[in-house]
């Protein structure tokens, strides 16, 4: 009889797009969302998903949805008929919607593994490596600092009053989510190394 896993909900995944490790073309390149190695994958924490930066893949990962070319928002903008120019927006968002529940991959990494993340406040000897403003710490050490990062960025957006991006306005108005924060984009994470 298979014994059954516990699985802690700050190691499950969710990538929207292939699960293998690719070349990323951005490397080396300064900036909050460029690759913190030269292959790898994004992915978000389930619990903090930012579903901003999934609607931008058809711009910045169009190959993870392999859109026909008559669904380019290039083309699309050079129908001159409105009528027609409307249907095929809505073909192309309905196309992108099936695309993305067929591409959403979720996925459980053990705590030895290693990621790169954001996080604030992880002790400097709990630290592998660095760039820019990304480090490279064990899904164990990013479970325990995620949970503290969700915690004093709740507090953030309900004092903020429109710092941080927030445009707070009481406890009742923050974005829901289990952060409370109004965006959760710095939680994204980045594998270098086959973690599934």
């Amino acid at each position: 009889m298979k014994q059954k896993m516990n699985k802690k909900i700050d190691n499950l995944f969710v990538r929207f797009g292939k699960l293998h490790v690719t070349k990323q073309n951005g490397f080396g390149e300064e900036g909050f969302h460029k690759p913190p190695a030269p292959t790898g994958f994004y992915a978000m924490p389930k619990r903090f998903q930012e579903f901003f930066l999934i609607s931008a893949m058809s711009n910045f990962q169009s190959k993870q949805l392999n859109l026909p070319k008559r669904l380019d928002s290039e083309t699309i903008m050079e129908v001159e008929d409105d009528d027609e120019r409307c249907k095929l927006w809505d073909e192309k968002r309905e196309y992108e919607n099936v695309k993305m529940t067929e591409i959403r991959h979720e996925f459980y990494v053990d705590d030895s593994k290693e990621l790169w993340c954001h996080l604030d406040f992880v002790p400097r000897n709990e630290i592998l490596d660095e760039h820019d403003s990304w480090i490279k710490i064990t899904v164990g050490s990013y479970r325990k600092y995620l949970i503290k990062q969700s915690v004093i960025d709740r507090a953030r957006s309900l004092e903020s009053k429109g710092e941080y991006g927030c445009n707070n306005n009481g406890f009742n108005k923050i974005r829901s989510g289990n952060s409370g924060y109004c965006s959760k984009d710095h939680y994204e994470v980045f594998f270098d190394s086959k973690v599934y």
